[in-house]
């Protein structure tokens, strides 16, 4: 197969007894789909596509532009050579990624109504853009149903209100990722709480 992937991105290659998996990941929005070659009973392998994400979340059409043009010019180098014997799912259906080890959340309440009013979701051991993406991809359903202020914080290398870390803000927008020292962030978090029943 003559093909080249773009540099910002990788995979992985996985098999059971039913396919093969080869999974891509982009190098700041995480994890981006999969290619599936599944064996069929008459011998033919039918190829398909899926895209990590829920359809609720806006960073899947993100993650599906990105990775469409990568997953069709895979399928078709894979199935010129192959001629009409193998059929291609060309559709990209959105799926949830594969579950994270246990995430640390906490939620805030609203001092006047006692409402939930923010969540801080703690990505301990994230290190990157990539990663707070997989995160905030894999927490969708607590933030997602809650619909409160919502911010995926990375790891804290070094103990202090002044060292900066990576924060991402999932929800009710999305922003891109900055860094931020503890002491500012709170004061961000602050204003959210206080505006919360005004």
């Amino acid at each position: 197969m003559n093909f080249s992937l773009p540099a910002t991105m990788s995979y992985t290659h996985e098999q059971d007894d039913r396919y093969h998996a080869y999974i891509f990941r982009h190098d700041t929005l995480g994890e981006l789909g999969r290619i599936l070659l599944h064996g069929l009973p008459n011998g033919q392998r039918q190829i398909s596509s899926e895209v990590a994400g829920d359809p609720a979340d806006p960073m899947t059409a993100v993650r599906m532009k990105t990775f469409k043009p990568v997953s069709d010019a895979i399928t078709q180098a894979l199935t010129s050579p192959l001629g009409v014997d193998d059929t291609a799912v060309m559709a990209i259906t959105p799926t949830m990624a594969p579950p994270l080890d246990m995430v640390a959340s906490r939620i805030i309440p609203c001092g006047h109504c006692g409402e939930t009013a923010a969540i801080l979701i703690f990505a301990e051991q994230t290190t990157d853009t990539a990663e707070l993406e997989d995160c905030a991809l894999n927490m969708l359903p607590q933030y997602g149903e809650a619909q409160v202020d919502t911010w995926v914080i990375g790891e804290m290398t070094t103990p202090g209100d002044d060292t900066p870390v990576s924060v991402l803000k999932v929800w009710p927008e999305r922003e891109p990722v900055a860094m931020m020292s503890p002491r500012d962030f709170n004061q961000t978090l602050d204003i959210v709480l206080a505006s919360h029943c005004s």
